[in-house]
């Protein structure tokens, strides 16, 4: 937070908001956006490394289709596995999050927030 422009002292008593972001316990700190809609379960990726992307909950081939798992003889096969799959997962992902947030403030405006806000003054 530091290199990011908060003085020393706040960047020293920062707090976790929305699970995953250090911010400062400032107004200048908070996180003025959802990240509800950003994250995702890493370890349904390690699943899908292990079914080929197939998912077996709902049926249906979601992420991308990497060799069998039972092929693998080393780690480095897994990890070209996981990372296919991971760039797929969060292509799907990132494209959603920035329909949504580009959609966001016309569908659900929060005209209050800058009051609050430092960062807006």
């Amino acid at each position: 937070m530091y290199w990011h422009g908060h003085p020393i002292e706040e960047a020293r008593l920062w707090v976790h908001q929305a699970c995953m972001s250090p911010s400062p316990t400032t107004k200048k700190g908070f996180q003025p956006m959802r990240m509800a809609n950003a994250t995702i379960n890493c370890a349904k990726i390690i699943e899908y490394v292990f079914t080929s992307g197939f998912d077996p909950i709902i049926s249906m081939q979601i992420g991308a289709e990497t060799p069998d798992a039972a092929t693998f003889t080393d780690f480095e096969q897994v990890y070209d596995a996981w990372v296919t799959q991971m760039k797929t997962i969060f292509s799907v992902l990132v494209r959603a999050v920035n329909a949504a947030r580009t959609m966001a403030p016309d569908m659900t405006p929060r005209p209050y927030l800058s009051a609050i806000s430092e960062r807006s003054v």
